[in-house]
């Protein structure tokens, strides 16, 4: 928890996470399966894995699908929105704060600013 908030991730993001340090394009130093791995687990100590119903996710998913109708990589953000407001969650800390502000019942924040 950090000020009463309790820490939360997915699998996505746990996916976008490693896609990003192990990868020399995008990482200064990029970090090793093995090291990303282990990082991960030691992430997994301090947070909790969020996994709500398929279906639930599914249904929102193809609602916000429906009314955003998203191209290419954008449909991955929305599909993270369905996951979290399936899982009755309504803040996403990110530094993408354009990418879900049209989702309705779910407040972007970014944690930089």
């Amino acid at each position: 928890m950090i000020d009463n908030h309790r820490l939360v991730l997915s699998w996505q993001n746990l996916l976008e996470f490693y896609a990003i340090i192990n990868d020399r394009k995008r990482c200064l130093r990029p970090l090793s399966a093995e090291q990303a791995i282990d990082l991960m687990l030691g992430y997994l100590k301090m947070v909790t894995i969020i996994h709500p119903s398929a279906k639930k996710k599914f249904d929102l998913g193809l609602k916000i699908f429906r009314r955003l109708k998203p191209k290419g990589a954008k449909i991955f953000d929305l599909s993270l929105a369905a996951e979290l407001l399936a899982s009755d969650l309504a803040v996403i800390y990110t530094a993408n704060t354009a990418d879900f502000k049209n989702i309705p019942r779910l407040k972007a924040v970014n944690p930089l600013q």
